[in-house]
């Protein structure tokens, strides 16, 4: 699976109905960070560097930078609320997870610290968004994954 199909079928295993035409979803993986929306009928996709990106030799500055860059590229109308995956979210979501809800909202990225190198790359990530986007809700669902989204896909 690319990660443009990655980003398409965690979308839709993702955003619930009533928020796709105002939301958008972001998969944090440690290769990749996959980000999707809804626009004009069609889901539209990004691919942005993943948690990892520290063992390229690439700087925090320049994943912040090309983060930032490529959130903007989200148009404003799908900023509402940021349906978050991946395994750095999941560690997040984790530290104040209640009970057995699906949903966790996360806390701002300053409201976190870094256990490790991984978290702290996840962590710049997720700031960048943040910090592109203005959106203030990041939502981790703890039942979807991209492979939901082709199970889902095959019932159409």
């Amino acid at each position: 699976v690319t990660p443009e199909q990655e980003a398409r079928f965690a979308f839709h295993a993702t955003v619930p109905p009533p928020f796709a035409d105002n939301s958008f979803m972001v998969d944090i993986g440690s290769g990749n960070t996959k980000v999707s929306w809804e626009e004009g009928g069609s889901i539209r996709t990004l691919e942005l560097p993943g948690a990892k990106y520290y063992e390229k030799g690439t700087t925090d500055e320049d994943v912040y930078a090309q983060v930032k860059a490529g959130m903007a590229k989200v148009p404003e109308g799908k900023r509402n609320v940021g349906f978050i995956l991946g395994g750095v979210p999941f560690t997040l979501a984790d530290q104040h997870r209640k009970g057995e809800e699906r949903y966790t909202v996360l806390k701002a990225p300053q409201d976190y610290n870094a256990k490790d190198k991984k978290m702290a790359s996840g962590l710049n990530i997720y700031k960048a968004m943040v910090d592109a986007t203005s959106t203030d809700t990041f939502v981790f669902d703890w039942d979807a994954n991209f492979t939901i989204g082709i199970l889902l896909g095959l019932r159409k």
